[in-house]
């Protein structure tokens, strides 16, 4: 499939390219495509273009690597509309050893798009604005809309300073202060993200933002935190964390090192912990709570 694609386009999708001009001197993150058809491959090559001629976008401090194939029968993402795709991870560990990439974006299946720990999930027909919205999710943005009761009763918790909700207007203090931000940069606006839980929640801009409909426009303040975030790229969970996490529970222990280790050396605050522990006398691997990816 990939001869089929125009000269052009396999010269732009072999080479990695830099997406700001901010950072020039290295990349905050790398991240992996990964296509397992031709039309996914073609798709990579519309959004990495639309990507770079984006004001916004643009000025992430964020690069790509060329895309890497997988075969389709192994990733065997599902194709139903409406629903959460899903794809076998054991397909992606190959490329997740490899250590190249924090993260990885997989263009595969129909559905609905996610973000989990790491790992980017879009459909073949992604466009740059459902990219967009995911994109934000590694940055710990959270949706605009209502969760499902599950999730609300895991991400709703008063107290907790995420870039673009707060839980409870006491909590505004506190989050000005992580964010080095002033007051009037801030309009407390209350949305229905935690109904399901009846528990309140603000977003910190005016306006309807694309976590709410991920068609709108990014507000300037959300990407000012995200090229914030970027200052400190290793507090991001890279993937080898997440899929250290999956080897865990397979009590694969040589593997869960190995993706720990990949993990600690980008410079993971739970990854290093992880490993510290693992060293000690009598200690068998283990999460903490506050470390554990969600499955979300």
């Amino acid at each position: 499939g990939w001869q089929l694609l125009p000269i052009a386009q396999q010269r732009q999708l072999q080479q990695p390219f830099q997406l700001s001009q901010q950072s020039r001197s290295g990349c905050a993150l790398t991240l992996q495509p990964v296509v397992t058809t031709l039309q996914s491959a073609r798709q990579w090559a519309l959004l990495s273009q639309q990507w770079q001629q984006d004001q916004q976008l643009s000025t992430l401090a964020l690069c790509f690597n060329p895309p890497q194939f997988v075969d389709s029968r192994q990733l065997a993402c599902t194709e139903q509309s409406g629903v959460r795709i899903r794809c076998q991870a054991q397909a992606l560990l190959p490329i997740v050893l490899q250590g190249h990439a924090t993260q990885l974006i997989v263009i595969s299946g129909s559905g609905h798009a996610s973000y989990n720990n790491g790992w980017l999930q879009l459909p073949v027909h992604a466009d740059l604005a459902l990219l967009r919205h995911e994109i934000s999710h590694l940055f710990g943005f959270l949706d605009e809309y209502p969760l499902t009761a599950a999730v609300a009763s895991d991400e709703c918790v008063v107290g907790r300073i995420t870039p673009n909700l707060l839980f409870s207007k006491q909590d505004l203090t506190a989050y000005l202060q992580h964010w080095q931000l002033l007051a009037p940069q801030v309009v407390l606006t209350a949305v229905n993200t935690c109904q399901q839980v009846k528990q309140p929640a603000y977003r910190v801009v005016a306006a309807d933002s694309h976590l709410q409909h991920y068609e709108l426009a990014m507000p300037a303040l959300y990407l000012q935190l995200m090229q914030q975030q970027l200052q400190q790229p290793q507090l991001l969970m890279p993937v080898q964390y997440y899929f250290a996490y999956l080897a865990r529970q397979q009590q694969n222990w040589p593997q869960w090192q190995q993706l720990m280790q990949l993990a600690a050396k980008k410079g993971y605050p739970a990854a290093i912990e992880a490993l510290t522990d693992f060293h000690q006398p009598e200690i068998a691997p283990k999460m903490t709570a506050d470390s554990q990816p969600s499955t979300n």
